[in-house]
């Protein structure tokens, strides 16, 4: 089982079976927190960006 889905993961033997995440929304996600504790806000919220199991043979 891998994580991120990284563009090996498919040409392994066998092929692994990943969680894909949405790293650029992440990413996204995180700068606005961070761009928004910088002007002062303070936000104690919590963000899910969800997931999705990419099955392959190793499952």
């Amino acid at each position: 089982m891998g994580f991120n889905d990284l563009p090996g993961s498919a040409h392994m033997v066998p092929r692994l079976t990943s969680i894909r995440t949405p790293r650029e929304e992440v990413g996204q996600r995180a700068a606005q927190l961070l761009l928004g504790l910088l002007d002062g806000v303070t936000q104690h919220s919590q963000v899910d960006l969800g997931f999705e199991l990419v099955v392959r043979e190793s499952s």
